[in-house]
């Protein structure tokens, strides 16, 4: 199998959508809502509601011992947050912020899950697909730290997203439609924001991605994906 297909089925659209049509337009509306400002921390994750994000979007994150941001993905619209508490009933791990002005989120009591998921059997099946999507990242983003260079770190990076939100731009050449800023992604990779710069204008003389207003725009994804060094 051509890694490019297999990061396309790790990262189903249809499946994606599914879900995010059920938790948006069924479960969503039967939770309380709260809006966010940018950067504001979401201080009520517990283990008894699922949260599901309504608009704008946000990141879940820890930090080191020196203040530095470690992220893990990013929440957009109708992804949720808080599954896993929810079902070994633990403390949140991590921290969930938002990314911009207007962003809100819909808790849903633990009970209101409880009696759906009698009746309501797709609804399990929502939570373990965020989950395996959620480890799939983690676990790409763990072999990409390991097995490549910081331009190969940033085609990797970037080839996952197009998988997971890309959308067609012309015949070969995909949009990200969500703005990434450089600190954002050496957050994600580990590395220094100074070196992904470096990497970002590297891989924008070789022609591979340009920018849309504010979107990275990936020019030729199968040339990307040469740059990116996997394991299986």
């Amino acid at each position: 199998m051509k890694e490019a297909d297999m990061f396309n089925k790790m990262f189903s659209k249809k499946l994606q959508e599914k879900m995010t049509d059920k938790l948006l337009n069924y479960i969503a509306p039967l939770g309380k809502q709260k809006n966010y400002s940018k950067n504001q921390i979401v201080e009520i994750c517990d283990s008894n509601h699922i949260y599901i994000v309504t608009n704008g979007y946000f990141k879940e994150l820890v930090y080191s011992p020196e203040g530095k941001e470690i992220s893990f993905y990013r929440l957009n619209a109708g992804t949720i947050f808080g599954e896993m508490d929810f079902f070994d009933n633990q403390k949140t791990f991590g921290i969930v912020k938002s990314l911009e002005e207007n962003s809100s989120i819909s808790a849903v009591n633990r009970k209101i899950i409880e009696e759906m998921l009698i009746t309501d059997k797709e609804l399990y099946w929502c939570f373990m697909h965020s989950i395996i999507r959620k480890f799939r990242i983690i676990s790409l983003n763990y072999v990409n730290s390991l097995s490549n260079d910081s331009t190969g770190k940033l085609a990797g990076f970037l080839i996952a997203l197009i998988a997971q939100h890309g959308q067609k731009c012309t015949q070969e050449s995909k949009i990200i439609p969500y703005p990434y800023t450089h600190q954002e992604i050496a957050n994600a990779l580990g590395i220094s924001r100074i070196t992904i710069t470096k990497s970002i204008n590297e891989l924008k003389k070789l022609g591979l991605i340009t920018y849309y207003g504010k979107y990275i725009k990936i020019e030729n994804p199968k040339e990307l994906m040469k740059l990116y060094k996997t394991v299986w």
